[in-house]
């Protein structure tokens, strides 16, 4: 893979992501704010997770892409060395929690039960079809992305050698084809009446029903890639729509439109998330913050990772019991899963990291 804008960088982008795990690591601390301000909720929070998809999405596709534009055509070692690349990347990460879970709920530490259905957290099998397991919660998100990005570029491939088609046509082809897949997926499932922990256990996290969030992200690189004046021009325009879907759509009542949940939800906000995309790319420089979202934005995976293990076990040891303890309880928690995340990052993440070109 040659260096591109992807791998750089920007400043905007950095900021969108911090959002997104902030976002995360707050809707999971509510459960512990909802002890003693039960009223917090009536107010939906945004989903931080499509917002990763999405932007996950935008900056591989933009790898793809450029692969695409290269000079030598895009084959099986094409497609070998971006899965190494990714796996380089995430994996290491991933298994490394994967076993710090499996310890802590095998000796009682964390909720949840070691079971044979753990096996299916090293395939990242745990929600493909159905969900399976109940430690290592978070690690739904990173089943989607897995897959995704295992499946979309043999699919690229199949288009561009065996089908003959253009490349970019390629590209959009199978984004199309990943957003459509899991719509028409939602719309055949039945279900009984869907509760809401229904819809997001076998909608929201499932591989077959959520994976097209990351193809709408594919999907915007694309655009921007063939149309850049047209999204700098009129990336505050979208920035404001997709922040308005972005904010309101989770208010939308559940018992009210369980239809609208089942099919629609994860799709429009998806769009919306890739709606803000635009003034995020273009945004190259920040006057105030700079370092921080910077810090947070390249600590993002493994503050993903830790924090809801870190949160189980300082819940359990120092129990919050008085609302007067909130306030040091949030900054001490803050404070210790940054520094867990700078550890892991500095001395585990990114050495791994720079072996993908070796």
């Amino acid at each position: 893979m040659v260096n591109n804008r992807a791998e750089i960088r920007i400043a905007g982008l950095d900021v969108i992501r911090s959002v997104a795990i902030l976002i995360v690591i707050y809707i999971h601390f509510n459960q512990l704010l909802l002890r003693f301000f039960p009223q917090l909720d009536q107010f939906n929070i945004p989903d931080g997770v499509t917002l990763f998809f999405v932007l996950s999405g935008f900056l591989i596709g933009q790898i793809l892409l450029n692969t695409l534009d290269e000079t030598k055509p895009f084959d099986t070692r094409s497609v070998f060395a971006f899965i190494k690349r990714r796996w380089w990347r995430t994996l290491p990460n991933y298994y490394l929690f994967l076993f710090i879970n499996i310890i802590l709920a095998f000796f009682h530490f964390i909720p949840g039960t070691v079971s044979k259905d753990v096996l299916g957290y090293f395939y990242f099998g745990q929600t493909l079809f159905a969900p399976r397991g109940d430690i290592y919660l978070e690690s739904w998100s990173l089943c989607i992305e897995e897959w995704f990005y295992l499946l979309f570029p043999f699919l690229l491939l199949f288009f561009i050698r065996l089908v003959h088609v253009k490349e970019k046509l390629a590209y959009f082809i199978s984004c199309l084809l990943f957003i459509l897949m899991p719509l028409v997926i939602r719309l055949v499932s039945k279900a009984p009446y869907l509760q809401f922990d229904v819809w997001d256990a076998w909608y929201r996290k499932r591989v077959i029903t959520s994976i097209d969030c990351i193809g709408y992200g594919m999907l915007m690189a694309l655009l921007i890639k063939e149309f850049p004046g047209f999204f700098k021009r009129w990336k505050l325009l979208f920035f404001g729509a997709g922040a308005c879907g972005f904010i309101m759509l989770p208010q939308i009542s559940f018992p009210d439109n369980v239809l609208f949940y089942k099919l629609f939800f994860t799709s429009t906000m998806a769009i919306s998330c890739a709606f803000v995309l635009p003034m995020g790319y273009y945004s190259t420089t920040l006057k105030t913050g700079r370092s921080f979202f910077t810090l947070t934005s390249k600590l993002s995976y493994s503050l993903y990772l830790c924090h809801l293990t870190v949160l189980y076990l300082a819940d359990r040891m120092f129990p919050v019991s008085k609302v007067v303890h909130l306030v040091p309880f949030a900054v001490l928690y803050l404070l210790f899963i940054f520094l867990c995340s700078y550890v892991i990052y500095r001395y585990f993440e990114r050495p791994l990291m720079n072996q993908r070109d070796k």
